[in-house]
């Protein structure tokens, strides 16, 4: 079994509330330390790559430009 497959595996035995704590404190570090420090505070809670990815994508994306 591959390592990924084994992360999969964890992601569907947490529930959704600890996945979502983990979704919404990768987003608030990506917002104060930036997108890579965001990325690895939700891979160490096991958020998949493509959810992780997806939602800080969307994150950029939000923010309102610089004036």
């Amino acid at each position: 079994m591959s390592k990924e497959d084994e992360k999969n595996i964890g992601w569907f035995d947490r529930s959704n509330k600890q996945i979502e704590a983990a979704v919404n404190h990768g987003i608030a570090v990506a917002l104060s330390e930036g997108v890579s420090a965001g990325a690895k505070v939700m891979c160490a809670a096991g958020v998949p790559m493509k959810v992780s990815t997806r939602v800080l994508v969307k994150q950029i994306k939000r923010r309102p430009e610089k004036e």
